[in-house]
């Protein structure tokens, strides 16, 4: 069933961009995917790039992070940690009654972070945190254009290590955080 409320949305999402963007349209997305440009950050014509500094919060600990770009919504959310199983979600998720109402802990790799983002939305996950495979930060992309009209859930990525120290069942907080420098 999962499976096809997947391909359900991927549908939904066929059908957007059909309606929606003309051959232009899906060229610039492919060059942009995000409001916020390549590098993460908000821009503004008049005062250019901002800093981002997105972080999780999990008790005494404030974890670097970095958003995704293409879909999800900024929005600071706290919640319940759950691990995602299958780790990597790259196939139907096994515990979905446990991820409902909850940010969703899933692994980098196996799949695109849009069929990971699906798999959550589909659960009833409040966001989703992605574990890179390495210490580094990364930003996950939408591989699909207009992603977001789907998975309009918080998105937010921290280093492998970091990851590993957040609890099974620990409140988090995803805190994205966009600061303007000034002109």
């Amino acid at each position: 069933m999962q499976q096809a409320r997947v391909r359900e949305l991927e549908l939904k999402l066929d059908a957007i961009e059909r309606a929606e963007l003309s051959a232009d349209d899906e060229d610039d997305l492919q060059q942009s995917t995000s409001p916020f440009g390549p590098s993460g950050g908000a821009k503004s014509p008049a005062q250019g790039p901002a800093e981002v500094k997105d972080r999780v919060k999990c008790g005494p600990l404030v974890l670097s992070a970095m958003r995704a770009s293409g879909f999800g919504q900024p929005n600071t959310i706290s919640g319940i940690a759950v691990r995602a199983d299958p780790p990597m979600a790259d196939k139907e998720l096994t515990n979905l009654a446990a991820l409902r109402g909850k940010i969703v802990i899933i692994e980098r790799g196996g799949c695109t972070f849009t069929e990971k983002a699906l798999r959550a939305v589909q659960a009833g996950a409040i966001g989703v945190l992605f574990s890179n495979t390495v210490d580094s930060l990364y930003q996950p992309e939408a591989s699909r254009a207009n992603t977001a009209a789907v998975v309009s859930i918080p998105i937010i990525c921290v280093g492998r290590s970091d990851a590993t120290l957040i609890p099974e069942g620990g409140s988090v907080t995803l805190q994205f955080s966009v600061e303007v420098p000034p002109v």
